[in-house]
């Protein structure tokens, strides 16, 4: 027959430690932190481009060779003397507007004792202004006309000289290779 119970024993020595445990769930993010000192003052930039201070449009032609024809020929200028932006467009004798705004034209055109120039400034194919003179009526051997006028243009808007008569219209001419024939025009106000 077995004996009665005996006392409890001390407590044992500490067992060994067991390996790590798998890695746990990320938590919730805690609340932000207080607010940093500043940082130092960054180094100065590099320069950048210069933009853009101002829109400007202008052009002045020349005439290098005569011109005869019929009334409602567009009068042709060959040569450029200044086209600040592309504008004016040799092939054609136009000007087309790429800026909208207010412009000065003025023209000049040179011609023979025996010739009586009529000249139209056109718009889009309207007659804006023109300029005739009579130089046999007068008593001269050579003759120049001219004007000028301020139009109003919007973008894609044509401006061209016509003759509207056959008389000729000179080129540069004569020993010292006088330019007669000019079209000039500039824009004043951007709109």
């Amino acid at each position: 027959m077995p004996g009665a119970a005996g006392l409890p024993g001390g407590a044992g020595l500490p067992g060994a430690t067991g390996g790590c445990g798998q890695k746990g769930e990320v938590g919730l993010v805690g609340p932000a932190g207080p607010e940093g000192i500043p940082g130092e003052i960054g180094s100065k930039g590099e320069k950048g481009d210069s933009g853009v201070t101002a829109i400007f449009s202008g052009f002045s032609v020349l005439k290098t060779s005569a011109q005869t024809g019929n009334g409602g020929d567009v009068v042709t200028f060959e040569q450029v003397i200044t086209d600040v932006a592309g504008d004016f467009d040799t092939t054609t004798s136009k000007f087309t507007c790429q800026v909208a705004g207010y412009y000065l034209f003025t023209f000049s055109i040179g011609s023979r004792d025996t010739a009586n120039p009529y000249v139209a400034l056109k718009k889009n194919g309207e007659d804006v202004v023109h300029a005739y003179s009579n130089p046999a009526a007068a008593g001269s051997n050579r003759n120049m006309v001219t004007n000028s006028v301020i139009l109003q243009l919007a973008v894609a808007d044509q401006v061209w000289l016509i003759k509207t008569n056959q008389h000729e219209i000179y080129g540069a001419t004569g020993n010292n290779n006088w330019k007669w024939t000019t079209f000039t025009g500039y824009l004043l106000h951007v709109e």
